[in-house]
């Protein structure tokens, strides 16, 4: 007898007139009926001794089948770490944890495969209990839901039957409402803190609250801050940077960008950009440098630096207690940092070197009386001399790399600081050799320029900053100098 789900054979079996029966015939009588079974022999030889035994043998199972298996789902296996919100903390290889690190996703460059997806397999069939074929079912494909910023490409690796997710912009891969996508901003909701750590993206970051302390921020495409700024880093390689609120940077913190830099308040901050650093309310012991220009048309300018290739635009410059304030004038590549550290290594070069004359005294110009010296004396004086080599050697070294980087320089044709407002004593303004100490207050609007003839700061009326780039005059090559980089 056969079950209702066809995987069990059952026997029901008696002896009748007392005959005796064997294994041979009983088993011939059952695959007659049912040729493709597979009979459980020694079930079948336990019923057939229970038979013979005088007893009746009832629903003994003799044969069962087995359950075909369902194909396995295709699905979807992403490569990278979509953004969720929950990091996870980094491990160094010494075991150490940074909770400023939490890498909140991966990023995604243009052409990058994200994912993969498998194919639905088929199912493995099963027998019923008399050996017929019980078909299975074929797995289901794996539902994938992209917008127009993935597509689904077929796989180069012939080997493996999967189809791969190509991303088709830069940024990273988050997942709304199930439907995968490439988002090339990241907004971040609150601030920068340990609950998001430090952030690095290939795309634009807006910030709705503020960047804490020790924290930094890179946006390859740009930075937004609708908050503050508080010894924080901000960087774009490629865009610029906007922060609605102050900046504080004191001993630590930066910002760096390739286009414009904007704030409301700058307060000792340091900033390096390649375009125009724009400050609405005050600068208040910053040190800014710009390849652009230096725009404070409704507020003040008061202690620190600002290094402009572009000129100074300012409401206030310095104060009435006489700050020292000094504003910077010269090409585009002594605007930077490396320049300025540049120009400071090799002073302390030049420190060194008259230190160390002092100590050899006359030796330093008559080396040729060392050989006459003795003892620990002279030791000394050798290992001064040879002290005085190498920084020498350190010295050109630096002068070179200087030239290397004058030789790419390019000058505005107007170097000049406009005074929308009034300029006060304390103010220095510098362009190369040339320098211009405000020893006495005066009122704006007026322009404070270089006569690059004379070599001297004239006042004179208000003219617009001027963006523009030209190779240096041979006048303009002797403004650049060792004054721009302090």
């Amino acid at each position: 007898k056969l079950a209702d789900d066809k995987l069990k054979l059952f026997l029901d079996l008696e002896a009748l007139n007392g005959a005796t029966l064997t294994f041979e015939e009983v088993n011939k009588i059952i695959l007659e009926a049912f040729p493709k079974s597979e009979l459980d022999s020694a079930v079948l030889d336990d019923c057939i001794k229970t038979v013979n035994s005088g007893k009746k043998v009832e629903q003994r199972r003799i044969a069962k089948g087995h359950e075909p298996q369902p194909g396995m789902d295709g699905k979807i296996v992403l490569l990278v770490k979509k953004f969720t919100g929950q990091g996870e903390v980094t491990i160094d290889p010494q075991g150490g944890s940074h909770f400023r690190d939490l890498h909140l996703f991966d990023n995604i460059a243009r052409e990058q495969i994200v994912g993969r997806v498998y194919p639905p397999k088929p199912g493995v069939s099963g027998k019923d209990a008399i050996g017929s074929e019980i078909p299975s079912k074929p797995g289901k494909p794996a539902k994938l839901d992209i917008d127009r910023t993935l597509e689904v490409k077929s796989s180069d690796q012939s080997e493996e039957h999967y189809q791969v997710i190509v991303s088709k912009e830069d940024g990273y891969l988050a997942e709304e409402s199930g439907k995968l996508s490439i988002k090339g901003e990241l907004v971040i909701k609150g601030n920068v803190d340990f609950h998001c750590g430090n952030l690095d993206f290939v795309g634009m970051i807006r910030i709705k609250g503020d960047v804490l302390p020790g924290f930094s921020v890179k946006g390859k495409r740009g930075v937004s801050v609708q908050g503050a700024v508080r010894e924080g880093i901000l960087m774009s390689a490629e865009g610029g940077i906007e922060v609605s609120g102050h900046v504080y940077h004191g001993k630590q913190g930066q910002i760096v960008a390739a286009k414009n830099f904007s704030c409301s308040v700058a307060q000792e901050a340091k900033a390096e950009v390649i375009g125009n650093i724009t400050i609405k309310k005050e600068s208040r012991d910053s040190e800014l440098r710009a390849q652009g220009g230096i725009l404070i048309s409704s507020g003040s300018l008061v202690g620190g630096q600002g290094h402009s290739a572009c000129g100074f635009e300012v409401k206030l410059i310095g104060n009435e207690a006489g700050k020292s304030t000094t504003l910077v004038l010269g090409s585009n590549v002594e605007m930077s940092l490396e320049y300025s550290q540049l120009i400071l290594n090799l002073e302390s070069h030049e420190k060194g070197l008259k230190l160390i004359d002092l100590h050899l005294g006359p030796y330093a110009t008559n080396q040729s009386r060392v050989i006459l010296l003795k003892g620990e004396f002279k030791n000394k004086i050798e290992k001064l001399l040879e002290k005085k080599k190498q920084i020498e050697s350190s010295k050109l070294k630096l002068l070179e790399k200087k030239e290397e980087i004058l030789a790419r320089a390019l000058f505005n044709p107007s170097l000049q600081v406009n005074v929308l407002g009034t300029m006060y004593e304390g103010v220095v303004i510098k362009a190369g050799e040339a320098i211009f100490s405000c020893g006495e207050r005066f009122n704006g609007p007026v322009t404070v320029k270089l006569d690059q003839d004379k070599g001297e700061f004239i006042k004179g009326a208000l003219e617009p900053l001027r963006y523009e780039f030209q190779a240096p005059s041979a006048e303009q090559r002797g403004i650049s100098g060792e004054e721009n980089g302090r």
